[in-house]
């Protein structure tokens, strides 16, 4: 810990007092689970539907003479064909691994990546606007009754605006999307490697979903080229993809976590959280590594972006 004399754990109840840094760690993780539980719903019926016109059949063969009148409806041609219909969209389903659920999941997450990320800035604005590390070359130009507001939220919510504004910077992509609102209060800071090539992917992934029925186009295959597909063919996303997203996503999560302590002079080890004035926002802890080595071995196209990186 630098060796600082001044270096002593920080007691729970200022801790407590700080807890609104946890704040898009939470918020982001509560959604990721919300989504994984909804993701396990939904395969598990689908998978249940892959023998829906077997079931139907044995009820109408097999089941239904034996119980006569109250089983007619089970030999309706109607409702076997319904249930044949079903088995056929369940398994395309299966064999497609949920493609399409987990691209919605995906384009979930990217937003509301940007709405924490977003939110926690114009927070930090309003708790700490000595904090604004911003340089510009032109002011800026913000709504009367914004000023005038007596709510800090909302006053810190019109100088973001503002500030984006009148950055003239385009939003970025990948780790730029957000390390752009991070930067306005002094938050932002390195990403390793990994967290960055799979952050890009992601977003280039979300855009081909939101944009192009997530269908590959010449754009995407020229910013994603180890992706072994051609124009005009659908953008795989697996479930074992989804979970190395959700999982990075995550990381980044901790990351900006790292840095707000840091910024409060708060350095986080494994075995508790200390005073320490020399911390550096971009020092996320000794154990960070350990986090990163934890991230499951398959992200997207990972296995092909890994050899890309090494080249690199």
């Amino acid at each position: 810990m630098g060796g600082a004399a001044n270096v002593k754990r920080v007691p729970a109840r200022q801790l407590a007092a700080v807890d609104w840094v946890n704040e898009p760690l939470r918020r982001l993780l509560d959604h990721i689970n919300e989504a994984d539980a909804l993701n396990r719903v939904y395969s598990t019926g689908v998978l249940r539907l892959t023998t829906a016109g077997a079931r139907a059949e044995l009820l109408r063969d097999e089941i239904a003479p034996l119980l006569g009148e109250s089983l007619d409806w089970a030999t309706d041609p109607k409702v076997v064909a319904g249930e044949k219909s079903l088995e056929r969209l369940a398994r395309c389903e299966k064999e497609n691994d949920f493609r399409l659920l987990h691209a919605l999941f995906l384009i979930s997450l990217w937003g509301v990546m940007e709405t924490v990320v977003d939110d926690f800035v114009v927070g930090w604005i309003a708790r700490r606007p000595e904090d604004l590390a911003v340089a510009l070359d032109k002011p800026i130009r913000l709504p009367p009754a914004s000023v005038l507001r007596s709510n800090a939220r909302a006053r810190a919510e019109a100088v973001f605006e503002g500030l984006r504004r009148a950055s003239d910077r385009p939003a970025g992509t990948g780790t730029a999307r957000f390390e752009n609102s991070l930067g306005l209060v002094g938050l932002s800071g390195p990403v390793p490697p990994l967290i960055a090539d799979v952050l890009y992917e992601m977003h280039r992934i979300r855009n081909v979903y939101a944009h192009c029925a997530g269908v590959a186009d010449t754009r995407f295959l020229e910013d994603c080229s180890w992706f072994d597909i051609k124009v005009g063919q659908p953008v795989p996303i697996t479930g074992l993809a989804l979970r190395g997203y959700q999982s990075i996503a995550a990381v980044f999560g901790v990351m900006i976590q790292r840095r707000a302590y840091a910024r409060l002079g708060i350095r986080v080890l494994a075995d508790g959280n200390y005073w320490d004035p020399t911390v550096q926002v971009g020092d996320y802890g000794d154990d960070f590594d350990e986090r990163i080595a934890r991230v499951p071995p398959c992200v997207g196209s990972l296995p092909v972006l890994s050899r890309r990186t090494s080249l690199s």
